[in-house]
């Protein structure tokens, strides 16, 4: 077994690059579309991303619009497009120049007029609704959206594989639990999870909150009291994985609803907080079923800095184990499906009262679906909801995922396994697979 500590060396004091999966999605999306606009909070590594592959490795020419010096030389747009006009222009920080949206539309048209599509744009931005509403009003039919979640399971297995002594089977799997663990503490930004140490990482993820609360909301325009919304953060950390009732939250903030509901539109917006709407198809029958939706802090090294846990060791002995490895499942699966261009959308399902339900429904582009369940220890059976819940929602595949090394079948179908082992299937599944 390889001991945490000497994964977290590698981690820590190792120079290594991280192949991201996101990569070979958007180079489909290249294809057909002329514009790929990539969304993802800072310090997710979407730069690194643009200029590591598409500058380097693909050609791509890359300015970034905060800075002033690229500001002047894109200017209005048109003259340095037709200077690139075969390359990948890449704009980040896009929402810094809205004025540039009209002039991207009329350079891809004057493409499709001329019959060529040499010349394609990718956009990065850190907020998500004001970029999408600016996209959507000039490049409608022209631009595809695409989310960029820090560094997932799989990526992080994959960079460290070769430095990483494995000797058998069962140190591969310790291994996998122990970056699973370490992930899942540190969170996928980069800042946070290559830092020094536990005590570094720590402090890059608080002056990320403080980053976010004091300066990015008020500059992407949105209109949000500041203790409000730093209050509903902290609560959301200790209700993540619980259903969206805003009169539990208006009661512990003692603040408006609407105060309440622009807090969570605006962590939503930048990325930071994710809401799993309820599954609500029956097949032709009718349930009563959960109308909430449920909230998650999606970075997970996020949520453990809000929950005041300073190690590995204290997030595993927590009170918080549960709801921290759901909401770090929930984002690992759902981005995975996603960054590798095979998930139509994600679901929770819940009776009214509870007695049937699935943490996760995940539905791919084929709409096939998996029903999932989320166990921190490694489970021996399911409860019998779980089941009904499966059979009502009709999925193709049903898993319990745990943060365990094994993998065995339990009650009702379901497949129990760990995460890696999960991600990695959905990875390699093929489009029209159920399986």
């Amino acid at each position: 077994m390889l001991p945490i500590e000497q994964l977290q060396s590698h981690v820590e004091n190792e120079n290594f690059h991280v192949d991201r999966l996101i990569c070979e999605a958007i180079d489909l999306r290249l294809n057909h579309f002329e514009c790929v606009t990539l969304l993802g909070p800072r310090q997710v590594g979407k730069t690194t991303l643009a200029k590591s592959y598409f500058q380097k490795k693909l050609g791509g020419v890359y300015r970034d619009l905060e800075q002033t010096k690229a500001k002047d030389e894109v200017g209005s747009g048109s003259d340095f497009f037709d200077k690139h006009k075969d390359r990948i222009i890449i704009l980040d920080e896009i929402q810094e120049c809205p004025h540039l949206f009209p002039n991207i539309k009329v350079h891809i048209d004057e493409q499709r007029f001329n019959n060529s599509k040499s010349c394609k744009f990718l956009l990065l931005g850190s907020a998500s609704l004001d970029l999408q509403r600016q996209t959507a009003a000039s490049l409608t039919g022209r631009a595809a959206f695409m989310q960029m979640s820090g560094i997932l399971l799989p990526e992080l297995i994959k960079s460290l594989s070769h430095k990483i002594d494995i000797s058998t089977d069962e140190d591969a799997l310790n291994s996998y639990k122990g970056l699973t663990d370490l992930l899942m503490f540190r969170g996928g930004m980069p800042l946070s999870l290559f830092a020094e140490s536990d005590e570094v990482s720590l402090y890059k993820r608080k002056e990320f909150v403080g980053l976010y609360v004091q300066n990015d909301i008020e500059k992407y325009g949105l209109n949000v009291d500041k203790n409000t919304l730093e209050s509903c953060l902290d609560f959301i950390a200790k209700q993540t994985g619980q259903q969206f009732e805003i009169g539990t939250y208006t009661k512990h903030l003692k603040t408006t609803g609407q105060k309440v509901l622009d807090s969570i539109s605006a962590l939503t917006q930048v990325l930071l907080v994710r809401l799993v709407d309820p599954w609500r198809e029956y097949n032709g029958q009718t349930h009563k079923v959960s109308k909430h939706s449920k909230v998650y802090i999606r970075d997970s090294g996020l949520l453990v800095s809000l929950l005041g846990l300073d190690n590995v060791e204290l997030l595993l002995k927590s009170k918080h184990i549960g709801p921290i490895w759901e909401s770090f499942v929930i984002e690992s699966l759902v981005m995975t499906a996603q960054n590798t261009g095979k998930l139509r959308n994600c679901f929770y399902y819940r009776t009214h009262k509870g007695e049937c339900e699935l943490d996760l429904i995940l539905e791919f582009q084929d709409r096939t679906k998996w029903g999932i369940e989320i166990k921190h220890s490694e489970p021996k059976r399911l409860n019998a909801g779980n089941v009904t819940a499966a059979e009502r929602v009709g999925v193709n595949r049903r898993l319990v995922i745990h943060n365990g090394t094994k993998t065995y079948e339990v009650n009702g179908g379901f497949e129990a396994m760990p995460l890696h082992q999960a991600l990695e299937a959905i990875r390699k599944r093929s489009p029209m697979s159920a399986k």
